[in-house]
């Protein structure tokens, strides 16, 4: 995905789905679901941890 520089961006938006996917998840920090909800097409898909 491509994303505008000017604009303010969830953090780790730039991490790859499988550093998001570890991230967001139950036994992670959480601080990647925002970017996997924004990675997702602005969805929470089945495998959304909550």
């Amino acid at each position: 995905m491509n994303y505008d520089k000017n604009s303010v961006m969830p953090f780790n938006i730039d991490k790859s789905h499988d550093d998001i996917d570890r991230n967001c998840s139950i036994t992670g920090t959480g601080e990647s679901c925002f970017a996997k909800i924004v990675k997702a097409g602005w969805k929470i898909s089945g495998n959304y941890p909550w």
